[in-house]
């Protein structure tokens, strides 16, 4: 189990329902209660990336582990927490179905236009389903995401550069991007064999040239690593990927590989060995 699960404070909650003066007011109750739940879990899961960039720069393995183990489980944890807690204090009733509609209709009120829109609503959900063993059912969680398309949006999820061939300095600017507390051991020799790697492998696509370079904010962490990722622009093809793995040991942070061929990048995203830790909030725009 999670070192991060606590327990839903929900004393009283029975009592409160059964003073309900209507199935309206318990819905109203019910859903005040799931929101409640689920912005504590939803805080303490967006603090996970942050500690992920922490023990990479400290060098707490063991750590940077049990953050990834806590990504995969803090949801489950926190969900089936507040569903055992709802099966025990609400009243059983022949209209539960009819109270669960309301309660969403609600919920889906109050959360509307929120970021996390419909992570709140598949919280609710599973609630639901653990609370009455039910089979999973097709749900529409489109509550009104405030995903960012414009060009304010992107560019505060990506950084964009200008460039007709991938420099030295120009890596030296990717790699602050994550903003390390901790130095890296080389950064101008790291960038400038990391330079030659890939200009190398583009030099192999004749007659692409390159326009430009997008470079999400924020690392990508898993394991003992952490990744920069991006994408180069040519003139011939859409886009190439452009990875940096970096590691960090006791002289500091360096580039262990740059893994930007397509198969490369596929393998490293298709892996099932372990999940990323991105510190970069806008997942929407991001998936």
């Amino acid at each position: 189990m999670s070192s991060d699960v606590i327990q839903p404070d929900l004393f009283g909650l029975a009592h409160r329902l059964q003073s309900a003066r209507n199935p309206d007011q318990q819905a109203q109750i019910l859903s005040d209660v799931v929101l409640q739940e689920f912005d504590r879990f939803y805080l303490d899961f967006r603090a996970i990336p942050g500690r992920a960039k922490s023990a990479f720069e400290e060098r707490d393995f063991p750590q940077s582990l049990l953050h990834s183990q806590n990504q995969l489980l803090l949801y489950g944890e926190r969900m089936h927490a507040l569903a055992s807690t709802l099966a025990a204090q609400m009243p059983a009733s022949e209209s539960a179905t009819m109270l669960w509609d309301e309660l969403e209709m609600l919920y889906r009120g109050l959360v509307s236009g929120r970021y996390e829109a419909d992570l709140a609503l598949a919280f609710l959900h599973s609630v639901r389903r653990s609370v009455f063993m039910a089979e999973w059912k097709a749900v529409d969680y489109s509550v009104g995401i405030k995903a960012d398309a414009s060009a304010a949006g992107i560019s505060e999820m990506m950084a964009s550069y200008p460039a007709s061939t991938i420099s030295a300095g120009l890596l030296q600017q990717i790699l602050d991007l994550p903003g390390f507390s901790t130095p890296y051991r080389d950064q101008a020799g790291d960038a400038a064999l990391a330079a030659q790697q890939i200009n190398a492998l583009l030099s192999s696509d004749q007659g692409a040239q390159v326009v430009g370079v997008d470079v999400i904010r924020g690392g990508f962490f898993r394991n003992r690593g952490a990744y920069i990722v991006g994408r180069i622009r040519l003139t011939e093809r859409p886009v190439v990927p452009l990875i940096l793995a970096l590691l960090n040991d006791e002289d500091g942070i360096y580039i262990d590989a740059v893994p930007s061929s397509e198969s490369a990048a596929h393998n490293l995203f298709s892996t099932t060995r372990a999940n990323f830790i991105v510190t970069n909030d806008h997942y929407h725009e991001l998936s």
